[in-house]
């Protein structure tokens, strides 16, 4: 059987497809319907009452703009206060912190120097009257500064707080 060539394969090559043109589509033409709205006239008595509903809408949407701004006005300094105290209560509990540590370390070097019972238990007696009372090396300061105090543990009388002793 005599094999095929690519010459005898172009002859006996299929023919093409022809493309028909397709109706190109259009749009129905159509005329849309006019909706216009009949001219009338308002009565003067109906304008007014519009006039003056706008008005008063208006009048009302500033007071409500103006409480809104000043309520705004207020949480932002409560938030500024709160936040410096808290600031400013965060370094007084660092700084107690510090105080009764290195009180705590200075306890311990001398009670390991200690050559006796009873000197160590001098040493704890002397530490404990150093700490001892209300102001337990800053407690009571701490305690007046959270309950809106200052640094001497006194009542801060500024406008927006008031605090009774």
């Amino acid at each position: 059987m005599p094999e095929p060539t690519a010459s005898s394969a172009a002859n006996k090559s299929k023919p093409k497809p022809v493309a028909v043109p397709a109706p190109a589509f259009e749009m129905p033409k159509f005329e849309m319907p006019k909706f216009e709205m009949p001219k009338f006239e308002v009565p003067p008595v109906f304008r007014e009452f519009a006039e003056k509903g706008i008005a008063q809408a208006k009048e009302n949407y500033e007071k409500c703009k103006s409480a809104a701004e000043q309520a705004t006005d207020v949480l932002e300094d409560t938030y500024s206060t709160a936040s410096k105290g808290y600031a400013s209560y965060g370094l007084k509990v660092i700084e107690t912190t510090r105080a009764n540590s290195d009180a705590a370390f200075d306890l311990m070097s001398e009670l390991m120097g200690a050559k006796s019972y009873a000197e160590v238990v001098d040493l704890q007696r002397i530490h404990a009257q150093t700490f001892r009372g209300d102001d337990c090396s800053g407690q009571g300061t701490l305690r007046a500064r959270a309950e809106g105090g200052d640094r001497d543990g006194r009542a801060d009388q500024g406008k927006h707080q008031q605090h009774v002793q």
